[in-house]
């Protein structure tokens, strides 16, 4: 091997070294903070301190049972951003994601059968119906898939598969992960385009609070960074063209055309121009942002 080969390789594999310590760091922040959220809103609960339930004013309130749902997958990530797990650790992880699984799936067997099985106000009270709370003390129907995923992906992060499977749980963690993400994504348009029913399925469920939809994307960016040099996120990673490309297109092909849309929805309804120029406006700007994205 040459110096210069010897020289890049060695830069690489510094390179990636660094990029698995700064990965492994924003999962243990992003445990803490979600950790932190849990705590914060479970004492709103027992306090009755609406500041600490919903954060904005007269703002759905996050519920009980979405706290300690949060402060569970908190945990059983920042077990699993330990170098050293010892059986106790590793039993303690999957606990808590199993957890998490079974709050959001028990929550969604309610709305789906019509059931009440008391878990919604197990831990505190809360106020009587109202127009974002169709059911005290219960979260959202998206909020519970989410925690269903979540839960789902924790568990399959702290799995130990046979070697020579054909599956691969990472990726279907990773995958999980991201639908999740997608889920919180439209909730939190649905805030910034004051849209109602993206961040709420229907007028029989409850709505997603902004502060359950931000706590979701740290989580999410948590999760995904876990395990950066598995799955698909190994691909968006990489040094290599692959991995470039898809850096350089994902903010172009996420964020542009939110702030964009949004821009247009306040032109529109400031009477600038009716809906159809403001969807022909929309439609040019996507055309320019694949072409030069």
């Amino acid at each position: 091997m040459t110096p210069l080969r010897r020289n890049s390789w060695t830069g690489l594999k510094t390179w990636f070294s660094a990029t698995d310590g700064f990965s492994q760091r924003v999962a243990r922040i992003s445990s803490g903070i979600v950790i932190l959220v849990g705590c914060l809103v479970l004492i709103g609960w027992s306090l009755d301190l609406s500041v600490l339930k919903s954060v904005v004013p007269g703002a759905a309130t996050m519920k009980a049972n979405t706290g300690l749902s949060f402060l569970l997958a908190g945990v059983s990530l920042g077990l699993q951003t330990r170098k050293r797990q010892n059986s106790l650790t590793a039993r303690i992880a999957k606990g808590c994601a199993i957890a998490v699984s079974t709050i959001g799936l028990l929550t969604l067997s309610q709305y789906l059968f019509g059931w009440n099985l008391g878990i919604d106000e197990l831990l505190f009270r809360d106020q009587p119906i109202s127009p974002a709370t169709s059911y005290p003390g219960r979260m959202g129907v998206n909020t519970a898939i989410n925690f269903t995923f979540i839960g789902s992906a924790l568990w399959l992060f702290n799995q130990r598969s046979p070697q020579r499977t054909k599956v691969d749980r990472i990726a279907i963690a990773q995958g999980l992960t991201a639908i999740a993400s997608l889920i919180v994504l439209q909730a939190v348009v649905g805030y910034a385009y004051n849209v109602r029913v993206f961040y709420k399925i229907s007028e029989f469920a409850t709505s997603m609070a902004l502060f359950t939809a931000i706590s979701f994307v740290i989580l999410g960016a948590g999760l995904l960074a876990l395990k950066r040099d598995r799955g698909f996120m190994q691909t968006i990673t990489s040094e290599l063209i692959g991995g470039s490309v898809a850096r350089r297109f994902m903010p172009a092909a996420i964020v542009v055309p939110l702030v964009l849309g949004w821009l247009i929805l306040q032109g529109q309804q400031a009477g600038w121009y009716d809906p159809n120029f403001g969807l022909s406006l929309m439609s040019v700007s996507l055309v320019v942002i694949l072409r030069w994205g």
